[in-house]
């Protein structure tokens, strides 16, 4: 998980150009760097239980609350029909939430 501009105290986000180049996005001290159109790499890692919490575990009190404290909290949903896994280049598929987790550790 990772902390978001609002939890750093940053009031937005910027974007670093040259001429009609992206260079790279920003907020607070933190600047990642992008492609030229803006885009960002994933560099995937397999599937990892660690990323996942269960919403029902949080409401219900079984989550400790430190756990998620401090951290940039990504929701997902998860059942039958509601499946929006994606194909990876590890020849496996995962859950979108999950590719996006995967970037925001990558930054």
């Amino acid at each position: 998980m990772a902390t978001s501009s609002a939890s750093i105290g940053a009031p937005s986000l910027r974007l670093f150009t040259a001429g009609a180049a992206i260079d790279g996005v920003g907020v607070g001290d933190f600047v990642a760097p992008t492609e030229e159109d803006g885009a960002v790499r994933v560099y995937f890692s397999p599937h990892n239980t660690d990323r996942f919490v269960s919403a029902v575990d949080v409401l219900e009190g079984r989550v400790d609350p430190a756990q998620l404290q401090k951290k940039l909290v990504l929701i997902g949903v998860t059942g039958l029909g509601l499946v929006e896994d994606k194909n990876t280049p590890l020849g496996v598929t995962m859950q979108g939430v999950e590719i996006h987790a995967q970037l925001l550790e990558n930054l």
